[in-house]
């Protein structure tokens, strides 16, 4: 667009300037001005400097973008569906409750350390836990050292540090009862099942361990254990193993229960299929495990919903558990298991969407469904995962989101990599994202006015026979676009991020930079900027020349220059003050180009080369004055429309499907 505003500038300039009989070198002369001063060469290499500037920032605060235009679209998400652990939790599981043969015991102690007590009701007799110790060691492959430290899966870790509470050492264990066979675990199926022989009430026994969600591990028992170690039909206590799991899950506590079949003689049989061996169990007991949330992880949430933000929670926990945890966090209403989101349909997930904020017991196929249904709903999708299975998912999201200490299937899948793991780090990342937007859109905002004021003064000078056509030489605009334009520049990239930036909805990706409102935008600053010079141009005394040093000319190689630098600074913020703190680094910066003016205007071989001439004080002091009126104006006319906005009263929180709407974007 601003090609063909140009060259068609330029054409009429010579075509004006052929009727008038002007020298082929002076036409040159006018053509070279007018291609300099319209044509944006560095607006490129800014907007990928900016970029590049933004993915380092997001690097510093633990967020690796793959490609540079990710950082573009981080600004515009509108929806987070993120995992529950090590996300918004800390992933440092601990065991709290015990539900064993029918009685309650709570468990002391923090995080992975192996001191601790297992408390329960004075009067009752200690119960044999050697089952559920087989299962807690044998049913799980994750270590942890003396000192706390973890290798393999966190949940299972946290069974491990149960077992040395109650007098168990998990490695000893497994080397002495290996496997016979096993059945790992698998989303699909959610339970692992393993197979040795064991002592078992004093005698050995070819015994099956099965851990998994209490829901799976039930449906697949027939017995079980009640106090005094005795086992009865399921169906007689299971109202009150059903109760006990769901008191749990109401605490937020994720819960695994544990079950046992003895299969002596049947090795062989097992060893050829042990997934069909997995039913008919006795039900041993369930414990529930707490992942406290990251100390942050509330706040950031909080930040995101101010931001226009939705956030939704998808686990693998049970739908309960991720409800509680779901309203400590501050999500929104509405909790949905995976079987009850599989028996939806698009059309009536999509609508049922405004009140789910809590998905329990998904599945990848669920979590990819999820990206595709709110994508089509017009939605930015940022999507978080860690499993291989993950990957399909991550790629679908606008802004697929590995986990640093995910598998690599994923961190390739992903379009970033929070190498901290923590939702906190994806709020600021967005933050971030928008603050980078909003710079290249000020930067945009800067040149092209800028560049409309050149157009206009060059082609109005043309029109009107101003100076023969030349309102500045060649060497006065490339001094403009290298020596002043560039200082202003520096000030808008590294201007801080307003305060109110999480206070807006997201803006629509779909509406480009140079929208109908913001073009209006910068060709009235354009010609602010064009008449402030042109009429300081012509009330300037003594004659023009376009072939020597001039006052007018000076003058209007001054007043533009100064107004440059007083545009950038008022520029940098929309509809924001210019002015207001922190101001003084701007002013230091903007310095430089004010003193590169002056010495423009009065060194000697400056003049030679410019073709500019000394002024007086009072010159200087018009010169000043002409080129203030240029941020008086802007800054009235942002002090209106904050005014206009704050009359129309505070804006409501959006729904995603509204807040991308482009005719809300382009409302103005």
């Amino acid at each position: 667009m601003l090609s063909v505003i140009a060259w068609t500038a330029v054409a009429i300039i010579v075509i004006l300037g052929v009727l008038r009989g002007q020298s082929l070198t002076t036409l040159l002369l006018l053509g070279i001005s007018m291609a300099v001063s319209a044509i944006p060469t560095g607006m490129p290499t800014f907007v990928q400097a900016m970029l590049a500037y933004g993915a380092r920032q997001l690097a510093d605060a633990k967020a690796i973008v793959k490609n540079l235009n990710d950082v573009e679209t981080l600004g515009a998400t509108s929806v987070i569906n993120s995992d529950k652990t090590g996300t918004l939790t800390m992933n440092q599981m601990t065991v709290r409750s015990l539900y064993f043969h029918g009685r309650w015991f709570t468990v002391d102690g923090e995080g992975y350390g192996k001191a601790g007590t297992i408390a329960q009701v004075a009067g009752e007799a200690v119960p044999d836990f050697t089952l559920l110790a087989y299962g807690l060691c044998l049913d799980s492959d994750a270590t942890v050292s003396d000192s706390g430290e973890v290798v393999g899966d966190p949940t299972e870790a946290a069974l491990v540090v149960l077992a040395a509470k109650i007098g168990v050492d998990a490695p000893l264990t497994r080397r002495t009862y290996p496997r016979v066979a096993e059945v790992p675990f698998d989303s699909a199926y959610k339970f692992m099942a393993t197979f040795h022989h064991l002592p078992v009430r004093g005698s050995t026994r070819f015994a099956e361990l099965v851990k998994g969600g209490p829901d799976v591990v039930l449906a697949r028992c027939g017995t079980a254990f009640v106090p005094g170690g005795e086992t009865v039909a399921l169906a007689e206590v299971r109202d009150e193993l059903m109760a006990a799991n769901r008191a749990m899950s109401e605490k937020g506590l994720r819960v695994l229960a544990f079950a046992t079949r003895l299969l002596d003689g049947r090795e062989a049989a097992v060893a050829a299929d042990p997934m069909s061996f997995v039913e008919d169990l006795t039900f041993v007991g369930m414990v529930g495990i707490i992942d406290p949330l990251r100390p942050e992880a509330i706040d950031a949430v909080r930040t995101a919903h101010a931001a226009g933000i939705d956030v939704r929670m998808i686990t693998g926990d049970h739908a309960i558990t991720a409800s509680a945890i779901g309203a400590e966090l501050g999500l929104g209403p509405g909790a949905i298991g995976g079987a009850e989101l599989q028996a939806m349909t698009d059309e009536e997930l999509a609508a049922a969407l405004p009140e789910l904020h809590v998905f329990g017991r998904v599945t990848p196929q669920d979590k990819l469904r999820l990206a595709d249904i709110m994508q089509r709903g017009g939605a930015i999708v940022a999507m978080t995962g860690d499993a291989v299975n993950d990957a399909a998912a991550l790629k679908k999201a606008d802004i697929g989101v590995a986990m640093g200490s995910g598998s690599e299937v994923t961190k390739q899948a992903g379009r970033m990599v929070l190498t901290d793991d923590n939702f906190g780090t994806l709020v600021t990342a967005i933050r971030l994202g928008r603050g980078i937007y909003e710079k290249i859109v000020s930067y945009v905002r800067y040149q092209m006015a800028k560049l409309f004021a050149m157009v206009l003064l060059f082609l109005v000078a043309s029109v009107f026979d101003i100076n023969d056509g030349i309102a500045l030489t060649p060497l006065m605009v490339l001094f403009q676009n290298f020596f002043i334009t560039l200082f202003p520049v520096a000030v808008i990239m590294l201007d801080p991020l307003p305060a109110d930036l999480m206070s807006k909805p997201p803006r629509d990706p779909k509406l480009p930079i140079a929208h109908r409102k913001a073009f209006i935008q910068w060709l009235a600053y354009g010609v602010l900027q064009f008449a402030v010079t042109l009429a300081a141009m012509l009330v300037a005394p003594g004659p023009m020349s376009p072939t020597e040093a001039s006052v007018p000319m000076t003058m209007a190689f001054v007043v533009l220059s100064i107004g440059s630098v007083l545009s950038g600074l008022v520029m940098r913020r929309d509809p924001e003050s210019g002015l207001a703190a922190p101001v003084l680094g701007a002013l230091k910066i903007l310095s430089i180009p004010i003193i590169a003016t002056v010495f423009a205007v009065e060194l000697g071989f400056l003049q030679d080369l410019l073709m500019t001439t000394s002024l007086t004080g009072g010159q200087w002091l018009a010169c000043i004055g002409w080129a203030l009126i240029i941020p008086v104006v802007i800054e009235t006319e942002k002090v209106i429309r904050r005014r206009r906005r704050r009359l129309s009263g505070p804006q409501e929180l959006l729904s995603a499907a509204v807040a991308v709407d482009p005719a809300r974007a382009r409302t103005p």
